[in-house]
């Protein structure tokens, strides 16, 4: 997601503009569980900058059920 996101601030006028949310809408089949791998989950901005962009994509294009499903690791439900 990064990549995408950079590729349309650097471009915005080209054919990438858009394709971080063109990623969610052709890509079918998502499922849960989902696992937040990322290097630092509690604090992903620390390694990903665009950690809450991204989030909020994701949130937005797969709806808050999905995005919620979403588990860190470690967390007790």
């Amino acid at each position: 997601m990064s990549g995408f996101l950079e590729g349309e601030e650097e471009f915005p006028a080209s054919r990438t503009a858009k394709f971080a949310q063109k990623f969610f809408t052709a890509t079918t089949d998502w499922k849960t569980p989902w696992i937040n791998d990322r290097i630092y989950p509690w604090r992903p901005f620390v390694h990903v900058p665009q950690a809450n962009k991204i989030d909020t994509l994701i949130r937005d294009q797969l709806g808050e059920r999905m995005f919620r499903s979403i588990s860190l690791p470690g967390a007790r439900g």
